[in-house]
């Protein structure tokens, strides 16, 4: 179920008569979506499973995975895609795991429904569940060890790899949204958008992965839906599921422009202002946020450029529609908090004031 507070969160977007979508369409989408767990057999685990994620992972982090004491591997299938899921954990219970590979077969099924990829036979999902969390207190810039929780190899027969419990659901949206190619991570960046990004934000990095927005603004938006349709399936609330999700999509929205003036705060001294130095970090808080202040045309692009709404098809016209996006202009640091905190920002409450968490989402079930 959810974390306690963020039905406090609920409550007070419901009374709110601020809408972010004014249409239905996504909705209606997800909502012809299926959502099905799929049948798991447990098999042998792999002799040797490689923690293969590039410098988005610490060599502490990945210590700290390699020490996980038990190993369980389960093999599913979804449509013609064969699935192996990896899971090392240290106290999880046998109910907790069993649940788990529910939760994460139906959002592998439902990711595959959403527009399908007849190209991949097979999906390698490697979970390792530690209770590290992204906590950002007393750091100068943003790194792996603040941000990341997964990586995906992009091949024809995908692998991804996660390491955190924290944000575990979306974060597994947003790998297999890599994974089911349907962003332009293959295609990567054009040369003029790097530019513009360098130039509207005074970062100089080369390589910004501005293709990260895109499949982290989709995962948030898949996460709150399915939030909402397994809330309202194990906890009684009298609301509509379309109720929830769109409180959900306010919830989320008002903490990744939170989370972006953060950020914006934080990197703007002369030896952390290139905020992508270290990982991601402008498309996950920065362009994300541009998406969110007006996401109903996100959204409107989507549903008449892509294919399915989220499979991305015309690339240029993406790009135009990104070059279009509103610079977030650093607000006025405020170091009052609001009421909504109850002084727990560590763990992703919401305040005002200095960055203290990585998360980029507020609301997640709580699963261990």
């Amino acid at each position: 179920m959810l974390e306690e507070f963020s039905y406090d969160y609920i409550e007070q977007a419901l009374k709110s008569k601020f809408t972010v979508m004014e249409r239905k369409e996504l909705f209606e989408f997800f909502s012809q979506t299926s959502f099905n767990s799929l049948t798991t057999k447990e098999i042998k685990f792999p002799q040797r499973l490689e923690i293969d994620a590039g410098q988005f992972v610490t060599v502490a982090l990945k210590e700290k995975c390699k020490g996980l004491p038990n190993r369980r591997a389960f093999v599913a299938k979804c449509n013609e895609i064969n699935i192996h899921i990896n899971v090392c954990y240290s106290t999880e219970s046998e109910k907790e795991i069993k649940e788990f590979l529910q939760i994460v077969t139906g959002i592998v099924s439902f990711m595959d429904h959403c527009s399908h990829n007849e190209e991949i036979n097979k999906l390698t999902i490697s979970f390792y569940l530690l209770d590290d969390k992204k906590d950002v207190h007393g750091v100068k810039i943003l790194g792996p060890k603040e941000v990341n929780g997964g990586a995906t190899i992009m091949t024809d027969n995908p692998s991804i790899v996660m390491w955190r419990k924290e944000e575990i659901l979306k974060v597994l949206i947003h790998e297999l949204v890599h994974a089911f190619a349907y962003d332009h991570s293959r295609e990567g960046d054009e040369a003029s958008l790097v530019k513009h990004y360098q130039q509207k934000y005074n970062v100089s990095s080369q390589v910004l992965n501005i293709f990260e927005a895109y499949t982290e603004i989709w995962a948030e938006l898949i996460h709150c839906y399915l939030l909402s349709d397994y809330i309202l399936k194990h906890k009684k609330l009298n609301i509509s599921k379309y109720e929830l999700f769109n409180a959900l999509v306010q919830i989320e929205r008002k903490f990744s422009l939170e989370q972006a003036q953060k950020v914006l705060h934080l990197h703007q001294e002369e030896i952390t202002k290139d905020m992508n130095k270290e990982t991601n970090v402008l498309p996950y808080y920065i362009i994300v946020a541009e998406i969110y202040e007006s996401l109903q045309n996100f959204l409107q692009f989507c549903l008449h450029h892509n294919t399915k709404f989220i499979h991305l098809k015309n690339l240029n016209e993406y790009f135009r529609y990104l070059k279009k996006l509103q610079k977030l202009e650093r607000k006025k640091h405020k170091m009052k908090t609001t009421r909504m905190t109850t002084g727990r920002m560590t763990t992703g409450r919401m305040t005002t004031g200095r960055m203290t968490t990585g998360r980029m989402t507020i609301c997640q079930l709580k699963l261990f």
